[in-house]
């Protein structure tokens, strides 16, 4: 039996609900509200540079936000920078430049590929803003969309303190004594969240999910319907598994 693939980090609260989502949602559809979020984060991390490291971007944000931002997949598909992306651009900064003041961290990295192992598999996901002081490893994920997201409880949030742990153990040789944050930051609905976690609330996350991962790996997968892992599945419409437990 060939091992099955995992969908992406950003999926995992359906696929770790649903282990049988993972029969379909193989393919990724991009549109003009995804084109645009990734516009508004690649503006974003270039005006952090600026502010955090003192690099000089201005000449390719001014080109990201005065062109058109076509998609490599699909040339009659584009993007423009508007309001709405200028004041997500612009809170997101500000928050990163309070969160800085804050904690003062030693370490920034901004959209960093995050690695991590996960029972087995090795899965990768990009890290809008890490933060590292003495005392907190702070991670924020930016979200440009309308639709809320709840931090607490946030798998994606949760599978990448999980790598920031194993990269952290590998390169000093401990596991980090402080706390970590999880913070949400979708300035569009007003939506700014920030969940304080420990080692062991993290590592208890962890072995939550080895009745799931066991469905995975052994191949038994069980639908398990729910609100969240239901809401952007391909095959909700024609899930009979949904329509009998009555999920929305």
């Amino acid at each position: 039996m060939s091992k099955i693939k995992l969908q992406s980090i950003s999926a995992s609260s359906r696929w770790l609900q649903c282990s049988a989502s993972l029969k379909y949602n193989q393919s990724f559809t991009e549109n003009v509200h995804t084109l645009k979020g990734n516009l508004i984060h690649n503006v974003s991390a270039l005006r952090l540079r600026e502010v955090f490291f003192n690099e000089d971007h201005t000449l390719e944000i001014e080109k990201l936000k005065n062109e058109k931002y076509v998609s490599q997949k699909d040339p009659n598909l584009f993007a423009t920078w508007d309001n709405d992306c200028e004041r997500t651009s612009e809170g997101y900064v500000n928050y990163a430049i309070r969160l800085n003041k804050q904690y003062t961290p030693h370490t920034i990295e901004i959209e960093k590929k995050q690695s991590l192992k996960w029972y087995g598999y090795d899965k990768y996901g990009y890290v809008d803003l890490l933060m590292i002081s003495d005392d907190y490893i702070i991670i924020v994920d930016l979200k440009t969309g309308r639709g809320a997201v709840d931090t607490e409880e946030n798998s994606q949030m949760l599978l990448y303190a999980i790598g920031v742990i194993q990269e952290y153990v590998k390169k000093n040789k401990k596991a980090f004594g402080g706390k970590y944050i999880l913070s949400i930051y979708q300035p569009l609905i007003n939506n700014t969240q920030a969940f304080e976690y420990s080692l062991g609330q993290i590592s208890q996350f962890y072995a939550s999910k080895r009745e799931k991962m066991n469905e995975i790996i052994t191949g038994e997968l069980k639908y398990d319907p729910s609100t969240v892992a239901c809401k952007w599945c391909d095959y909700r419409d024609s899930c009979n598994e949904r329509i009998k437990k009555g999920v929305i």
